[in-house]
C-alpha cells in the first residue's frame, strides 16, 4: 500500500488540492485504479479525508479533476479542428496527425495508459461520462468527413475505431508484459517508426479509396475561415513569456495544413481577380502572424521561421501571381538578406575594379539595402525586382562592366528609375557639357539620346513603378537641354507635361491593339491617318519612346502570328472581368 507522512502546515486550499491530485496520480502508477480509496489518497498525501469531500464534493469528483488535467484528448480535440471549408487533402492530413500524436503520447504517458486501462476494467458512472464527452468532441470531426466517405464502400469511422483500439493494445501490452504483437515490439524504436508510418498509410489508403469527387468551394469567405485557429495559436503564443527555443507544437500543424490547403483553394478559384485577391489575403496574414512572432531580441524565432516557410513555399508556386502591393515579414526580408549580402559582396568588387565611382557604387546599392533597412515596409514587387536586379546585375558587371557608361546602359536597362541615379546622371552630363560650344554640346547631347534609345531592355520592371521609367525621365532632361541650346521655348505640353500613356507593349503590339479596337467601332475617327497621328501622339511603348505616326502606319496590320498571340491574354482579361459583371 502507498503511504506518505502526513504534513502539518498553513491550510491553502490550492496546494492541497495540487496534493489530493498528484496522490491518485502516483497510486495509479503504483497500485493501479483499484488502489484509489478515499482513506489511501488522504493516507499518501498527509490530509484529512475531510477535505477531498470539502474541496471536491466526494471520491468521484477528485477522480474526474485528475482524468481532465492528465486527459489529453481534450487538447487535442482543440488542436485538430476541420471545417467545411476542408477537402480530403486536409481530412487525410489531420487524422493522419491525430492518430500519430495519440500513439506518441500514449506511449510515453503512464498515468493516460492507467486511465484507459481503469476505462475498461471498471463499469461506472464517472467513466462512462468521460467516454462519452470525448466521443462528443469528436463527433465535430466526423461530422466533417462522413459527406465525402458516404456512399463508398469506406467507413472511415471504423478505420479510426480500430488504429484507436489498435494503438490502445498494443501499447499496454508493450508496457504490462513488455511482449509483442504481430512481431512488433513498442519496446523498440524502429518498431515505434515503423507503426507511426503505418498510421499514415492506413489513413491514406482509407482516402485514396474513396469514390466521389472532392466538393470545390470557392468562397473567400469560408477561405478565410481556416486562418482563425492560426490566429487563435499565434494570439496565444505571443502572450507567452517563456520560450523554449523549439516550435509549438500546435503551429506546426497549422502550418503543414496551410500548405496542403492552399494550393487547393488556388485551384478552385475562377479566374485572375479572384485568385490575386485570395494570394494578397494569405500573405497579408501570414505576413502579420510572422511579425507578431518575430522578437528581434532573440537569436532564433521558431514559430515565426514555421510561418515564413509556409510563405516562401507560396511565393515559389505563385510567383508572378502575387500582387505587388503586399508587405514581407521582417524574418523574411532578414534571411534574404544575408544571401543578396554575398551577391553585394561580388558585384561591389567587380564595380571597384572597373574603377566606378564610389558614390554611383552606393546609388547601385540601394534596392539592397532596403532588405535590411527598419524604415521600409519591403513589397513584393521589390522583393520581386531586387531577385531580377542582383541576378542581373553578378551576371554582366563581371564580363561586360568595363567602364562607367556601360554600367549607365546596364541600369538604364534594368528600369532603375530611382531618383539619385538620374540625378547622377545628368549631373554627370552637365559636368561633361560644360566648357564645350554648342555645336559639342549638341552633339554630345543626340549621342547621349541615341545611346539611352538603343540601350537593351533586360526588363519590363522598375524600380519605383510610381515614377517616370529612367528611359522618360533622361530623354526629358536631355530634349530641354537641346531646346534650350537652340534658344527655343521648351515646349511645356510636350516635355515637362507629358500626358501620353505609358504601355507595356512593343510598337507593332501597340499598332494592332489599337486598329482592333479602331475596327471594333471604339474610335470614331475620320480616316487612318489622322488615327495613327493621334495614336502615336497618346501612346508610348514598353521602352518609353512615342513611335512615329509612319511606324504605327506601317505596322496596323501586321501579319505575325506571335503579335496576336501576345495580345490575347489582355483581351482574355477583360472577358473575364465583363462575365463577372454580367453573372
Amino acid at each position: 500500500m502507498a503511504k506518505r507522512p502526513r504534513q502539518k502546515g498553513i491550510k491553502n486550499k490550492p496546494a492541497t488540492m495540487r496534493e489530493f491530485i498528484s496522490a491518485v496520480g502516483n497510486i495509479l502508477k503504483l497500485e493501479g485504479h483499484t488502489g484509489l480509496r478515499v482513506n489511501r489518497i488522504a493516507r499518501y498525501s498527509g490530509r484529512n479525508r475531510s477535505l477531498i469531500g470539502r474541496y471536491f464534493s466526494g471520491l468521484a469528483g477528485l477522480q474526474r479533476a485528475y482524468i481532465m488535467e492528465k486527459d489529453y484528448w481534450i487538447p487535442f480535440f482543440k488542436r485538430f479542428v476541420l471545417t467545411d471549408a476542408d477537402g480530403i487533402a486536409e481530412i487525410k492530413e489531420t487524422f493522419t496527425s491525430l492518430m500519430q500524436e495519440n500513439f506518441r503520447f500514449f506511449l510515453s504517458n503512464p498515468e493516460m495508459q492507467n486511465i484507459i486501462l481503469w476505462q475498461i476494467s471498471e463499469s461506472n458512472e464517472l467513466m462512462t461520462e468521460i467516454s462519452t464527452n470525448r466521443e462528443l468532441a469528436g463527433e465535430n470531426l466526423f461530422k466533417v468527413t462522413d459527406p465525402y466517405f458516404q456512399d463508398t464502400n469506406v467507413n472511415f469511422r471504423a478505420v479510426i475505431g480500430l488504429l484507436l483500439g489498435g494503438i490502445y493494445y498494443m501499447v499496454l501490452h508493450a508496457r504490462t508484459n513488455k511482449s509483442v504483437v504481430s512481431g512488433i515490439d513498442l519496446n523498440e524504436e524502429l518498431d515505434q517508426v515503423e507503426l507511426s508510418r503505418t498510421i499514415e498509410q492506413i489513413i491514406n489508403w482509407a482516402c485514396t479509396a474513396v469514390n466521389n469527387k472532392e466538393t470545390i468551394l470557392p468562397s473567400i469567405p469560408m477561405m478565410n475561415y481556416q486562418f482563425e485557429l492560426l490566429d487563435t495559436v499565434v494570439a496565444q503564443l505571443s502572450d507567452r513569456k517563456d520560450f523554449t527555443g523549439a516550435a509549438d507544437l500546435m503551429l506546426k500543424n497549422e502550418c503543414k495544413k496551410l500548405k496542403r490547403s492552399i494550393p487547393n483553394h488556388v485551384l478552385s478559384l475562377m479566374n485572375e481577380t479572384q485568385i490575386r485577391s485570395y494570394l494578397k489575403m494569405v500573405v497579408t496574414k501570414l505576413s502579420d502572424a510572422a511579425d507578431t512572432l518575430y522578437d528581434p531580441e532573440r537569436k532564433i524565432n521558431p514559430n515565426a521561421e514555421l510561418i515564413v516557410e509556409v510563405l516562401k513555399s507560396i511565393f515559389r508556386h505563385y510567383f508572378d501571381a502575387l500582387p505587388s502591393e503586399v508587405i514581407l515579414p521582417k524574418l523574411f526580408c532578414l534571411k534574404e538578406a544575408v544571401e543578396y549580402n554575398q551577391k553585394w559582396q561580388r558585384i561591389k568588387v567587380h564595380l571597384e575594379s572597373a574603377a566606378i565611382d564610389p558614390f554611383l557604387i552606393d546609388v547601385v546599392y540601394i534596392p539592397f539595402s532596403r532588405l535590411t533597412s527598419p524604415d521600409i515596409e519591403l513589397t513584393w514587387h521589390d522583393y520581386k525586382y531586387l531577385k531580377m536586379y542582383a541576378f542581373m546585375l553578378e551576371s554582366e558587371t563581371a564580363e561586360l562592366i568595363k567602364e562607367e557608361q556601360d554600367l549607365f546602359e546596364l541600369l538604364i536597362g534594368l528600369g532603375y528609375n530611382h531618383t539619385r541615379f538620374s540625378a547622377y546622371y545628368t549631373n554627370k552630363l552637365r559636368t561633361a557639357l560644360a566648357g564645350c560650344d554648342q555645336p559639342a554640346k549638341r552633339t554630345l547631347l543626340e549621342q547621349q539620346l541615341t545611346a539611352i534609345g538603343q540601350t537593351t531592355s533586360r526588363t519590363l520592371m522598375s524600380f519605383c513603378p510610381g515614377k517616370a521609367n529612367v528611359v522618360e525621365d533622361l530623354n526629358k532632361w536631355i530634349v530641354i537641354e537641346l531646346k534650350k541650346g537652340e534658344g527655343s521655348p521648351v515646349g511645356i505640353e510636350e516635355v515637362i507635361y507629358d500626358n501620353s500613356f505609358n504601355t507595356v507593349l512593343t510598337t507593332s503590339e501597340l499598332s494592332c491593339w489599337q486598329k482592333l479596337q479602331y475596327d471594333a467601332g471604339i474610335y470614331s475617327e475620320a480616316n487612318v491617318d489622322l488615327f495613327t497621328g493621334k495614336v502615336s501622339a497618346n501612346f508610348k511603348t514598353k521602352r518609353g519612346m512615342r513611335p512615329s505616326s509612319n511606324s504605327v502606319k506601317s505596322k496596323l496590320y501586321g501579319k505575325e502570328r506571335e503579335i496576336y498571340k501576345s495580345l490575347q491574354p489582355f483581351v482574355n482579361k477583360m472577358k473575364e472581368d465583363i462575365d463577372r459583371f454580367l453573372m
